[in-house]
């Protein structure tokens, strides 16, 4: 998955688009009823037939009972598109073709459109159209003077705003300085949201994490990762739901060294794993008994039987059971 197609599995969450609503549009999300978010197809069908795909869509309605609501077309950029502003006017004049022919505009026959372009890239935005905000006039309409919002993600994230806001957060960790600062936003991140996120969104939000802190393939970012999956696994609440998921992350660094045939990445990549094995067993059973596994897997080499032990970790009630099942 590259770097637009994460930003956009992260924005297909409703969580995460109430929140880039409250964070960066805050008269915005003020007015509408956030609770009826709902997500629409980004795919249009012109009056002529033609086809567009956009990358993520949603309409909530205004909290006033007025009948009127708001569509907000997102897009995510990495590159500069010079051609952005008439994309995005295409896609608001095929919504409002698709919507019209489906009776589905408004009570009083308008369709309110917000369109934001989320860019992540490291050059500086120069594509002609962009506006930096919107208005609400006094009847409660949201003025665009321009085809398009522009949330730069480099500059969003040097904004004063609240950490515990996902978007704001995950604007930071896509710009921080190092892979020390990534991670330890990253546990910021995943330790604010746990107690109020759905299993779904909770999952949609570490593989977004994963993607990101995973762009790198220097052994501090592998490091980093790894810290960060034994962490979240052992946590109990995280702990059923992400178990899959390492070895899901185990297996594709195993794959990456192979195709590559670099030995010593693959024996790299397997002294990582003994060291997130010893990790766990410390934070769940006490440096006695990581000291004491840290001996019995000194040979192991297997991939298979590292994970095997993983699962003994998560499985055991107590260090003595752990030690046994390993040592049998």
């Amino acid at each position: 998955m590259d770097q637009d197609a994460a930003w956009k599995r992260l924005f297909g969450l409703p969580t995460v688009v109430r929140e880039l609503l409250q964070g960066y549009f805050p008269d915005v999300a003020r007015i509408l009823k956030l609770g009826a978010l709902r997500e629409l197809s980004a795919s249009w069908v012109g009056a002529d037939a033609e086809q567009r795909h956009g990358d993520s869509a949603w309409r909530v309605p205004y909290a006033d009972g007025s009948g009127r609501s708001m569509v907000v077309l997102l897009e995510f950029q990495s590159t500069v598109d010079r051609g952005m502003a008439p994309r995005i006017l295409r896609y608001q004049a095929m919504a409002f073709e698709a919507l019209l022919r489906q009776e589905e505009l408004d009570a009083d026959g308008q369709l309110r459109l917000l369109s934001v372009v989320v860019y992540s890239g490291t050059a500086r935005w120069t594509a002609p159209g962009a506006a930096s905000g919107v208005k609400i006039s006094r009847d409660g309409e949201v003025l665009c003077l321009r085809p398009y919002v522009l949330l730069d993600t480099g500059q969003a994230a040097q904004d004063d705003f609240p950490t515990d806001n996902i978007v704001v957060a995950a604007f930071r960790l896509d710009n921080a300085a190092s892979v020390g600062d990534a991670l330890a936003l990253a546990r910021s991140l995943t330790q604010g949201q746990s107690t109020r996120l759905d299993p779904d969104t909770a999952r949609a939000l570490m593989e977004w994490l994963t993607i990101m802190l995973s762009r790198s393939e220097d052994d501090e970012t592998r490091a980093a990762v790894a810290a960060l999956r034994d962490e979240l696994l052992n946590r109990e609440a995280g702990m059923t739901r992400l178990a899959e998921r390492m070895k899901e992350w185990d297996a594709e660094l195993l794959r990456r060294g192979t195709e590559q045939g670099i030995e010593e990445g693959i024996e790299r990549g397997i002294e990582s794993q003994r060291g997130m094995l010893r990790r766990q067993a410390e934070r769940k059973f006490g440096p006695a008994t990581a000291a004491e596994l840290g001996r019995l897997i000194a040979d192991i080499s297997s991939t298979e039987d590292l994970q095997s032990i993983s699962d003994a970790i998560i499985d055991c009630e107590s260090g003595h059971a752990l030690i046994a099942a390993v040592g049998a």
